[in-house]
């Protein structure tokens, strides 16, 4: 595998590669015992970069929003079938807080009931 983590490696390149990986490993997820944990390593990995990510879309690609982030929609769905609701919770505001697009107020407002925590 590729050394993702290299510095000469475009950030956006980057992104969109732990994506590809954690889209391919959590296909696989009933069938491989090691799936889940590959598409979480690749979400951790992609959260890891992320603010990056998001000011590349602004600066260089000249993006005049973020657009969605599938890793934190995919490790925020992950952990809430765990039920680790906290975690889920945390993870969806931490996306909202960077800019990412997506459905983070319902995700929140979900998360909380389930937690018995109104947001």
């Amino acid at each position: 595998m590729y050394d993702l983590d290299a510095p000469a490696i475009p950030i956006l390149s980057r992104h969109f590669a732990f994506q590809a990986i954690c889209i391919s490993y959590y296909r696989w997820r009933d069938v491989d015992d090691f799936a889940i944990g590959g598409a979480i390593e690749a979400c951790e990995k992609s959260l890891a970069i992320s603010k990056l990510a998001a000011e590349a879309f602004i600066i260089e690609e000249k993006f005049d929003i973020i657009p969605s982030h599938h890793c934190f929609k995919q490790y925020a769905i992950i952990e809430e079938k765990r039920g680790n609701f906290a975690k889920a919770i945390l993870l969806t505001r931490q996306a909202k807080a960077e800019g990412w697009q997506g459905d983070w107020d319902s995700r929140l407002v979900r998360l909380s009931h389930k937690m018995g925590k109104p947001v």
